[in-house]
């Protein structure tokens, strides 16, 4: 009976600015799980140049339509599936460090 084989590569995350079902959001993605969770920031925060590059440079490429468990670029046609299990915890995760990011970052601006 054959065994699966371990995955050779690392499951190092990235994050990357994008367009997902017409909102502005963060997506969060790997190499061997590609894109796996999203979140919106809030509004009315102001961000550094570096972050408006990025801006800039992710949302020319990154816009996706999120529909059953499933994302889809809406330039290259290109659908990324995503593990149910997974789902639910990393987005908890990921909205938590986005919301105590821009947090922070409000603080920072009022002092």
């Amino acid at each position: 009976m054959p065994t699966k084989k371990k995955s050779t590569k690392e499951d190092i995350s990235y994050w990357a600015y994008a367009i997902v079902n017409g909102r502005f959001a963060n997506i969060w993605f790997s190499d061997v799980r590609g894109i796996y969770t999203h979140g919106y920031p809030p509004g009315g925060v102001p961000y550094l140049k570096s972050h408006k590059r990025m801006m800039e440079r992710d949302l020319k490429t990154n816009v996706f339509s999120y529909r059953d468990h499933c994302y889809t670029n809406k330039i290259t046609k290109k659908k990324y599936k995503i593990n149910l299990k997974y789902e639910a915890k990393l987005r908890k995760e990921r909205d938590k460090e986005v919301r105590d990011f821009f947090r922070k970052k409000k603080e920072q601006d009022k002092k």
